[in-house]
């Protein structure tokens, strides 16, 4: 679908090519996040408020009215692209796992092939119009002072999202970072000085966490924050700073739902070059966190009513595993596993092989592609309406299935990385989701934050094209 775009000379240049790398938008509803990922066509930060904003400074001054009326074009197009992507999450019962299964279905390739062309050129005439706006309020400085007033172009100092106050380094650092952040024209590297021990650390984890993404103070995949050690900002572009840079990117976890920052994209083959050349980086990859799931933790989030430990002699003897048979005896799980209240007494999932809880699904367990042969050491450990997971008693190795049950792969090596999973989850949930003064955004952007964290914790159960864990994180791990 091409719609009208006739800012000067726009619509008669060449259609540049799409580019991999893919940003979310701003202005994109939340619930369709999903299918904008799946439709898989890059659309310009827009972010047409902005503009709204010069236009009310503008006011009637006569050179503003052909910015107003290339920017109802603007929002004429974007709005037309989203409503496609709401009837697209519409036709799919806003499932997430069911988008991502049809990414290649006609339901989903015709609206990628529809706006194809539109998205390409969305670009250039989303570029075309800055310009001209940047030309009406004349050229901002190269560095504006973010802790002055707030800059003309900028619409107004956003909220705070969820807390009253900025909670961590001083107030006007905070809105500085706050300006800097809903900034359109001014710099997109910020860097951030002081002392040691000043608070800079603190500064950037209030930053991430104080705000939801539709303004925001949370990093987008266009961002990533550095510390480069030793360094000091008037330090002269060192090949040290070059190359740990470039080890840091170079180390960057890749699936298919977590792709490179931006930034990286763009700017990593320049940082080797700095550097000296790729020959002399060595990746710097994520570490998992030093963390030991231990009954204290567990009972520190849920109470001691909120997991179950069953005894010694409650546990199915073809949980043979030693270590597994130990950790659910002596550490537990959450008595309700992933959101499933009262689950466990009703599946008895240290009880009950499969073979005696599923027993009208055995075939379609036997024909299902990467589980054990031995379906009577399967025990059903956690799942929600879409997938299921599986615990391997003889191996102590956790499956995940899709709830068709044509295929599993090992999703975790051990239930203690499973419980780990479903303990961070919560934690995330209870610090940001839930009372009265939650934000009803707060489900979606905690869901990237837990993307990353978990991902660094076990890579295996968040990378591929089938893996459940990062579209459950979209979907089902927040609700209240």
């Amino acid at each position: 679908m091409v719609l009208p775009m006739d800012v000067e000379q726009v619509a008669s240049r060449p259609c540049p090519k799409l580019v991999a790398t893919m940003e979310v938008p701003r202005d994109l509803p939340s619930r369709l996040l999903t299918a904008f990922q799946v439709v898989g066509l890059p659309w310009p930060d827009v972010r047409i408020a902005h503009f709204d904003g010069v236009l009310a400074e503008l006011g009637e001054r006569p050179e503003a009215q052909l910015l107003r009326e290339h920017v109802s074009r603007l929002r004429k197009i974007q709005d037309t692209f989203f409503e496609h992507l709401g009837e697209l999450a519409d036709d799919h019962d806003d499932d997430p796992m069911s988008l991502v299964r049809h990414k290649d279905e006609p339901c989903v390739t015709g609206i990628r092939e529809d706006w194809a062309e539109t998205a390409a050129l969305m670009p250039e005439f989303h570029a075309a119009i800055a310009t001209f706006t940047r030309a009406l309020l004349g050229d901002p400085p190269a560095v504006p002072d973010y802790l002055a007033a707030v800059p003309a172009w900028v619409e107004a100092s956003p909220g705070r999202g969820i807390r009253d106050e900025p909670t961590a380094g001083r107030a006007p650092a905070a809105d500085a970072l706050l300006r800097w952040r809903e900034d359109p024209y001014g710099p997109r590297i910020c860097v951030v000085t002081g002392s040691p021990a000043a608070g800079k650390t603190r500064l950037l984890s209030w930053f991430s966490y104080s705000g939801i993404w539709d303004w925001s103070g949370y990093p987008g995949p266009a961002e990533a924050a550095i510390c480069l050690r030793g360094m000091d900002v008037d330090d002269a572009p060192p090949a040290a700073a070059h190359g740990e840079l470039a080890a840091v990117m170079r180390g960057w976890p890749l699936s298919a739902e977590l792709s490179p920052p931006a930034y990286v994209s763009n700017h990593l083959a320049h940082h080797e070059r700095l550097a000296g050349g790729p020959h002399t980086i060595t990746p710097l990859p994520l570490r998992r966190p030093p963390t030991r799931v231990t009954r204290e933790l567990l009972e520190d989030l849920y109470g001691p009513e909120g997991v179950v430990r069953p005894h010694d002699d409650e546990i199915h003897p073809a949980i043979a595993h030693a270590p597994t048979r130990r950790f659910l005896a002596e550490v537990g799980l959450p008595v309700d596993g992933l959101n499933q209240p009262g689950w466990t007494g009703g599946h008895r999932r240290f009880v009950e092989p499969l073979t005696e809880s599923l027993p009208d699904s055995v075939d379609e367990l036997r024909a299902c592609a990467g589980l054990p042969d031995d379906l009577g050491a399967l025990f059903m450990l956690d799942g929600l309406g879409t997938w299921h997971l599986f615990l391997d008693g003889r191996t102590g190795v956790v499956y995940e299935a899709h709830e068709e049950l044509e295929t599993a792969r090992v999703a975790h090596r051990d239930v203690e990385s499973y419980a780990y999973f479903v303990y961070v989850i919560h934690r995330e949930r209870r610090l940001w989701c839930e009372g009265r003064d939650s934000h009803r955004e707060a489900a979606y952007w905690c869901a990237d934050d837990l993307a990353l964290e978990l991902h660094t914790y076990e890579p295996e159960a968040m990378a591929g094209d089938d893996a459940l864990w990062p579209p459950t994180l979209e979907d089902y791990t927040l609700l209240t």
